[in-house]
């Protein structure tokens, strides 16, 4: 298990006025309504380092943070074929599935 992450975004002016629980739904579409308004409810989202309810409206310059919990990152493969291997360079047959940059569901 991860220790979690913190998705922070600066409010610019066009999206100064909307709700909280609409920018979410809005900007970060890969979660329901239902999704954001829950984690919203559930002390996850804050903005400017306190809570936040669904409906607060946002202004410019605020910053609105998702506090992501801890979750289990999915399996990848652990081992892997070495093509080359010299004093100078390495060349390497990763297999599909094998993260090389935090992102998706792989943070560590």
């Amino acid at each position: 298990m991860n220790q979690g992450w913190v998705y922070s975004d600066r409010i610019t002016p066009a999206a100064a006025g909307l709700t909280v629980l609409d920018f979410y739904t809005d900007r970060y579409r890969h979660s329901s309504r239902s999704d954001w308004q829950s984690r919203i409810e559930a002390g996850q989202i804050y903005l400017d380092e306190r809570l936040v309810a669904a409906g607060d409206r946002l202004s410019p310059g605020q910053i609105l943070a998702y506090h992501r919990p801890p979750w289990v990152e999915p399996a990848v493969p652990l081992t892997f074929d070495i093509l080359h291997a010299d004093e100078d360079i390495w060349v390497i047959n990763k297999p599909a599935g094998l993260p090389v940059l935090p992102g998706g569901n792989f943070l560590t």
